[in-house]
C-alpha cells in the first residue's frame, strides 16, 4: 500500500513538474520574442535615422542668402563640423540652434553663379540618431531686384517685383492683399519681406512673404491695434515696428504710436521700453543691430536705445524726423529748418551725428548760407558719399527736387538728374552702390502718376522701370 501510494505521488509530482517546465519555456520564449521585437525596432530606428525636413534656398536666391536646413530632431552642434560644403568654395559662418542649421556667407555670393550645397551623412541628433544619407541640392544667385508698391491711383496697393537689368521684363505681383499693403521692408539677406497689411476696423497686421518658397505667413496679428512701419534688424531675427492702439472698445480713437519689437523666430512681441507711457515712431536700426533710433515727441528728440546695456541717449531736434545710419555705423542724419540770413525764406538742411562719439558730436552737411532746400538723403555703401534730393532756390517757379551726389569730405554736390519738369525722391541705392531706384513725378502734366526710374551712376543711363508705382526698395 505504501509502495503504490509512493508511486502515485511520484507520478503526480513528475506530471506537475513537466507542466511547470513547459510554462517556463513558454514565458521564456515570449520574453525572448519581446526582446527581439524591441531590438528590431531599435535597429529599424537606427536604419531610418534623422531626416531633413526643410532646406533653403532653392531655385533662384539672393546674393546675401543664408543656407538653412531644418531637421526633424534637435542636432548636436559638434557633429555638424565639416559636414556642410558649398561649391564653388565660399567663406562663411556656421551655427546650430535646436533643429536648425544655418550657414551665412561672409561676403556676397556671385551673381549668376550656380552653387551646389552638400550635407554629408553622419550629422547626429541629440538622442544619438544619425543622418544616414547625404543631402545635396543646387541654387542659382539672381541679380538684385527692385520691389515697389502699386497701383498708386488705387486705394488698395500690393507689392510687386521687377528685374531692373531686363529692359523688357514685366513686374511680378508678390502680395494679393484684399485691403492693401501699408508699408514694408526687405530683409538684409533678401529672402523675406515683412509688410503691414490693413485689416478690419483699421487694424493692421504684420505678414512675412518668403521669396524662397513664395509663401506668406502671419508674423503678428494685431487685433486691437495698427502695427505699421516694420524694419528688419540686420541679422534678420527681429523686426521693430510702430504700434498704435485703436481703442475699439471705448471709441476714443487711435492712440499715439509706440515702438515694439517682434521675434521673427517665435512671433513673440514686446514693447521697446518697459514704461508703457513711452512714445515713439520711425524706428531705425544701426548696421550692427546694437542701436535702435526712434523719435519721441515727449522727449523732444531722437532716442538712441543701446541693447548692450539698455541705456538711452537723446539727440535734441524739434523736427520730428529720423534719418538713417551710414553703412559703417558712425553717422546718423536728421533734418533742421533754418531761415536764410537777410531773407524771409526758410530752407531744410541736414545734420550728421557721430553716434560713436561720447558727446554725439554734430556737423552740418551744408553751410547755413546755402540757399538750396534739401529734401531727402540716402547713403552710398562706402559711407563717404550720399545722394541728396535737392530743390533749387527758385522762388519764381515751382521746381521739383533733383538728385545730386554729395561728397562727405569736401561737401561738393555733383548734379545727377536735373530736369525741372520732374520731381524726384524716395531714392534707394543698390547693394553695390552702382544704381539708384527712385520715384519720379512729372509736374504740370494732367493725369500724371508717380513712376519708378533707374539711374546708373557709372554710365548716367536713366530709364523707366514701372509706371503708377511708389516706394522702391532693393532686393539684394
Amino acid at each position: 500500500m505504501l509502495t503504490r501510494w509512493k508511486s502515485r505521488q511520484s507520478l503526480t509530482f513528475d506530471s506537475a513538474h513537466s507542466h511547470l517546465d513547459r510554462l517556463d519555456i513558454g514565458v521564456a520564449l515570449a520574453s525572448l520574442a519581446l526582446i527581439g521585437a524591441i531590438v528590431l525596432v531599435l535597429l529599424h530606428g537606427d536604419r531610418v535615422g534623422i531626416s531633413v525636413r526643410r532646406f533653403v534656398p532653392q531655385g533662384l536666391a539672393s546674393s546675401q542668402s543664408a543656407i538653412q536646413i531644418a531637421f526633424d530632431e534637435a542636432i548636436d552642434p559638434e557633429s555638424v563640423v565639416g559636414k556642410l560644403s558649398l561649391m564653388p568654395e565660399t567663406e562663411g559662418t556656421l551655427s546650430v540652434s535646436g533643429n536648425q542649421l544655418e550657414w551665412r556667407p561672409k561676403g556676397a555670393l556671385r551673381q549668376g553663379q550656380t552653387y551646389t550645397v552638400r550635407l554629408a551623412e553622419g550629422v547626429r541628433a541629440q538622442n544619438g540618431r544619425l543622418l544616414l544619407q547625404a543631402h545635396e541640392w543646387q541654387f542659382r544667385v539672381r541679380a538684385p531686384q527692385v520691389v515697389f508698391m502699386a497701383p498708386v491711383d488705387h486705394p488698395i496697393q500690393n507689392l510687386f517685383m521687377i528685374d531692373p537689368n531686363a529692359p523688357d521684363s514685366q513686374p511680378q505681383q508678390l502680395t494679393f492683399s484684399e485691403l492693401g499693403v501699408l508699408s514694408y521692408d526687405v530683409s538684409p539677406d533678401g529672402s523675406r519681406i515683412v509688410y503691414s497689411e490693413l485689416g478690419d476696423q483699421r487694424t493692421a497686421h504684420l505678414r512675412l512673404y518668403d521669396l524662397r518658397t513664395n509663401s506668406t505667413l502671419t508674423l503678428l496679428e494685431c487685433r486691437t491695434a495698427a502695427c505699421t512701419t516694420p524694419v528688419w534688424r540686420p541679422d534678420g531675427n527681429m523686426v521693430a515696428f510702430e504700434r498704435s492702439e485703436l481703442n475699439l472698445d471705448t471709441g476714443a480713437g487711435p492712440g499715439a504710436p509706440r515702438i515694439w519689437l517682434v521675434d521673427v523666430n517665435t512671433g513673440i512681441p514686446r514693447p521697446l521700453f518697459a514704461d508703457n507711457q513711452r512714445l515713439g515712431y520711425s524706428p531705425r536700426w544701426s548696421p550692427d543691430g546694437k542701436l535702435l533710433a526712434s523719435y519721441d515727441a515727449n522727449v523732444g528728440g531722437i532716442v538712441l536705445f543701446n541693447f548692450a546695456d539698455n541705456t538711452e541717449r537723446v539727440i535734441r531736434t524739434p523736427q520730428g524726423e529720423v534719418g538713417y545710419f551710414s553703412a559703417d555705423g558712425r553717422w546718423l542724419f536728421f533734418p533742421k529748418i533754418l531761415q536764410l540770413a537777410g531773407t524771409t525764406r526758410y530752407v531744410a538742411h541736414f545734420v550728421l551725428v557721430d553716434v560713436q562719439s561720447e558727446l554725439l558730436v554734430q556737423r552740418d552737411l551744408t553751410p547755413d548760407s546755402d540757399p538750396n532746400n534739401d529734401v531727402e538723403l540716402a547713403w552710398l555703401p562706402d559711407s563717404r558719399r550720399l545722394i541728396v534730393t535737392r530743390r533749387p532756390p527758385n522762388i519764381t517757379t515751382m521746381q521739383g527736387a533733383q538728385l545730386h551726389l554729395l561728397d562727405l569730405e569736401t561737401g561738393e554736390a555733383t548734379p545727377l538728374v536735373t530736369e525741372p519738369d520732374y520731381s524726384n525722391g524716395q531714392v534707394a541705392v543698390s547693394p553695390d552702390g552702382a544704381q539708384l531706384a527712385f520715384q519720379r513725378f512729372a509736374l504740370g502734366q494732367s493725369g500724371a502718376r508717380p513712376q519708378i526710374w533707374l539711374y546708373d551712376l557709372t554710365t548716367g543711363d536713366l530709364r523707366l522701370l514701372a509706371n503708377n508705382a511708389t516706394m522702391p526698395r532693393w532686393l539684394p
